[in-house]
């Protein structure tokens, strides 16, 4: 009996320089995950005025009761009213997936107590994607406009030829996009873009979890950019002798596309020659020419360009000199005809002769006598049987 009471007495003196609540746990009360940011509230015991509540991806521990390090979420320190309730939110959102959530508390004496078991947290994927409120044309850029989801600080928007997408999402081959690190930014206006069909979507990520994926992609929408912008096209100034093939030389250009090219050649208002070339993409470094066979007659001429590209768009004309010289006399031979001695046959044939037995036309007959015997070109300007 003495031993008992002895017994008793030794306890009930340890008992009392334990200080107070020390060796208490925690309760949960609930773990939830709104909006993909945990939240705990648990149960403070009486004599306990801190807490440190800890978030992992895993529930494995080291020796003093913590989770591992490598698992890590999130975690706090702070001081709570003794014997109450207290509730507490991580400060980012997490990504989805299962999560591990205990707490300790801390009496007075700093003396803690053990870890509460731990509960868990199932986090569903939070939709961080705005999803687009407008996507417009204007000119040859695109506008778009969208609302941000609750959470979101930044904002990634893309546009893309197709609509191929990487493993996380965003498109595999862009032509334009932005990172707006802004949470007021909700509108965006590309860079000029050619014609074509595009594809744009926009995503959402909170800049505060650092564990956090970019937020999901919005629904792909299409628009088309048409093709406003009319091509270039310049006469180039050109030079040619009388009877010979000349280059007629202009330069022309589309960022779009091709373009189908028309070059005129006029002598005092009366138009000579009406070359059309058929579409052809062109640098814009380069001149280019078509050949052309000069009247007989020499004389300044004037060369005109213009064009129209693929979307019907038309550019506007422009004219250079074409000057034609004269050939040397002693450059001009000829077949001789019945009667003639060679050289130059004399007036033998009229309008209505022609086209001669061998095929020769007038016009060709002009082109290989220039001095017109025949008088075949009565206006003198280069052609030959007009009225015929």
């Amino acid at each position: 009996m003495r031993r008992s009471l002895i017994a008793i007495g030794l306890l009930a003196l340890l008992l009392t320089a334990l200080p107070a609540g020390a060796g208490t746990s925690a309760t949960i009360i609930s773990a939830t995950a709104p909006a993909g940011r945990i939240t705990v509230s648990w149960s403070l015991p009486a004599g306990e005025e801190s807490d440190w509540v800890e978030v992992a991806r895993a529930p494995s521990t080291v020796p003093s009761g913590s989770f591992e390090p490598a698992n890590y979420v999130d975690s706090d320190f702070f001081t709570s009213s003794e014997g109450g309730t207290t509730t507490w939110a991580s400060d980012d959102i997490v990504p989805s997936g299962t999560y591990y959530v205990h707490v300790e508390t801390m009496n007075w004496s700093d003396i803690t107590s053990s870890w509460s078991p731990a509960v868990t947290v199932n986090v569903t994927e939070t939709k961080l994607a705005p999803e687009l409120s407008s996507l417009a044309r204007v000119g040859q850029r695109l506008k778009a406009s969208w609302a941000l989801a609750a959470g979101v600080q930044v904002s990634t928007i893309e546009v893309a030829k197709n609509s191929a997408v990487d493993s996380d999402g965003s498109f595999s081959d862009t032509v334009d996009f932005d990172f707006l690190a802004d949470d007021t930014s909700t509108s965006w206006t590309s860079d000029p873009l050619k014609p074509g069909t595009y594809y744009v979507h926009v995503s959402g990520h909170n800049a505060n979890c650092s564990l956090c994926p970019y937020g999901s992609w919005s629904t792909v929408q299409t628009i088309k950019i048409k093709d406003l912008v009319p091509p270039i096209v310049r006469a180039r100034a050109s030079r040619g002798m009388a009877g010979k093939k000349t280059r007629l030389v202009y330069h022309a250009f589309d960022s779009a596309g091709k373009v189908k090219v028309t070059l005129e050649v006029f002598r005092k208002g009366r138009r000579l020659a009406h070359l059309q070339i058929r579409y052809a993409k062109y640098s814009d470094y380069s001149d280019y020419y078509v050949k052309w066979k000069a009247p007989r007659k020499d004389g300044l001429l004037r060369l005109c360009a213009s064009g129209i590209d693929q979307a019907g768009n038309k550019s506007k004309r422009s004219c250079a000199r074409l000057r034609i010289k004269a050939q040397r006399r002693d450059s001009v031979s000829g077949t001789g005809k019945s009667g003639s001695s060679g050289g130059t046959p004399g007036d033998i044939y009229n309008c209505a002769d022609f086209p001669l037995p061998d095929g020769t036309t007038a016009q060709e007959y002009l082109y290989r006598y220039p001095s017109d015997p025949s008088n075949l070109d009565g206006d003198n300007d280069g052609l030959a049987c007009e009225s015929s």
